[in-house]
């Protein structure tokens, strides 16, 4: 009964084996596909994020790039910016010194030639005063001139008619005489 017993728990075990075999090895089998593929899944979401992180980090680093470059271009843009405002500044202050200069030189101009024009006027009053007094005077001599000739020709008139008076009394005497 001993080995009856032995061979009947023998064969129970081989069964409980068998059976326990054939149950197990599908939930295994399951396991093992459910622990391959959370084992994939794992891995993909690990690989899915470190891509992500990758991506993350390089889009990152463009985005520093690109607002890098932005910032340069402000920069450059602002300075630019800067030295367009100080070169009008600049033109706008010589065409200031310019204007006054040349308003200035306008102005000095202006008092010259109304100097010049006033002491041409000036000249030219003393000259003409200097010829009409130079002219009155020769006038004046002119006519004392005239005057003086007239009172000749005025007294030469005189003595010849004079004479002829008294040469027309001789030549009447001589015809009386002769008469």
């Amino acid at each position: 009964i001993e080995v009856k017993a032995t061979e009947s728990d023998r064969v129970l075990a081989e069964r409980r084996l068998i059976l326990e075999r054939n149950m197990v090895e599908p939930i295994k089998e399951q396991l093992a596909e459910a622990l391959l593929s959370e084992q994939a899944r794992i891995d993909l979401d690990l690989e899915l994020t470190a891509r992500r992180a990758e991506a993350e980090k390089e889009y990152q680093r463009k985005y520093q790039e690109a607002v890098a470059q932005t910032q340069k271009y402000l920069d450059d843009a602002n300075a630019q910016l800067s030295t367009a405002l100080t070169r009008v500044a600049t033109a706008r202050l010589e065409a200031e010194t310019l204007e006054v200069g040349a308003r200035s030189i306008n102005k000095q101009a202006i008092d010259d030639a109304r100097e010049k024009a006033e002491a041409i006027i000036s000249a030219a009053e003393i000259e003409a005063r200097s010829v009409l007094a130079d002219a009155q005077t020769k006038v004046a001599e002119r006519l004392h001139t005239l005057d003086t000739e007239e009172r000749k020709l005025a007294l030469e008139k005189e003595s010849i008619l004079t004479y002829l008076n008294n040469l027309k009394q001789v030549i009447d005497q001589i015809n009386k005489d002769i008469a």
